[in-house]
């Protein structure tokens, strides 16, 4: 009987160990929010083009991009939203810090990974990782003006 409360003890505190208590949305750095992208992006993947409303998004997804992420092959509108992934949730969160670029295109949306501290104003430096396992990265640069 001892033996079973023993093993009835260790076996709840195995299962409580890997428990987190979930702490809300990430922590503001205390450094200003940089400024929705605006202008063209280029990479070797294809192109997006931000107007400045933190929504909109035009891309220009080249065939390897469309293999990779599932969009649409060529011209499409859509909506974009870099996000914080701190599971159990996402949280919208600015693109200097977020782990993640949803884009939406009619109703398909796909999650792409976000390099943390990567993407500023004239970089977005993106990844996934393909059916063999390996990470593609997807660097996108700004145009000059």
């Amino acid at each position: 009987m001892k033996k079973s409360i023993a093993i009835l003890v260790l076996f709840t505190i195995l299962l409580t160990a890997g428990c987190r208590i979930y702490d809300g949305p990430p922590k503001d750095p205390g450094t200003p929010e940089p400024a929705a992208h605006v202008g063209t992006f280029v990479s070797s993947y294809g192109t997006m083009t931000f107007n400045g409303d933190g929504k909109s998004v035009t891309l220009e997804v080249s065939p390897e991009m469309a293999a990779l992420t599932g969009l649409p092959e060529g011209k499409s509108e859509g909506t974009y939203m870099f996000m914080a992934n701190t599971p159990p949730h996402v949280y919208e969160y600015r693109y200097d810090l977020a782990n993640e670029l949803h884009l939406t295109v009619g109703s398909l949306t796909v999650v792409v990974n976000n390099y943390l501290n990567a993407t500023d104003e004239d970089t977005i430096s993106l990844y996934m990782v393909n059916s063999e396992g390996k990470v593609e990265d997807m660097l996108f640069e700004k145009e000059p003006a």
